[in-house]
């Protein structure tokens, strides 16, 4: 199954596109410019913005995304045709990751990593610990 994206998208609804495809997964846009003045931060772009908003072009961009894209290729897609830094991160127990080691695997090889951490998590899980009376 493909993510068909297009210029008239939201970053909201490709984000729930995204999430629905790969449960472990979540992808984060942001500005490619910085906020603050010679510090490395940028801003988080809101869900309502849509994508043609920060084109850098006049042309109609479209392109899929499939489970068999590596996350660098995604993150690649969207700086190229948007301007946008896109960060795809991993959950790992109540944090989410940044893939950056990894942005050479797959979506679906690093859902498939989040999925198993999150089933080794559980497993591990301390038992409830009940108040001495």
């Amino acid at each position: 199954m493909s993510i068909f994206i297009n210029d008239a998208l939201s970053i909201g609804e490709i984000k729930k596109q995204f999430r629905d495809q790969f449960n472990y997964l979540k992808i984060e846009f942001f500005s490619s410019k910085k906020t603050i003045p010679l510090t490395p931060h940028r801003e988080i772009l809101e869900e309502n913005v849509i994508l043609k908003s920060i084109s850098k072009g006049t042309e109609k961009v479209q392109f899929s995304i499939n489970a068999t894209n590596s996350v660098e290729d995604v993150e690649h897609l969207f700086k190229v045709n948007f301007e946008a830094d896109v960060q795809i991160m991993r959950h790992s127990g109540n944090a989410w990751l940044m893939t950056t080691k990894t942005d050479k695997y797959t979506l679906q090889h690093q859902n498939e990593i989040g999925k198993e951490m999150a089933a080794f998590l559980e497993k591990i899980e301390p038992d409830d610990i009940h108040e001495q009376e």
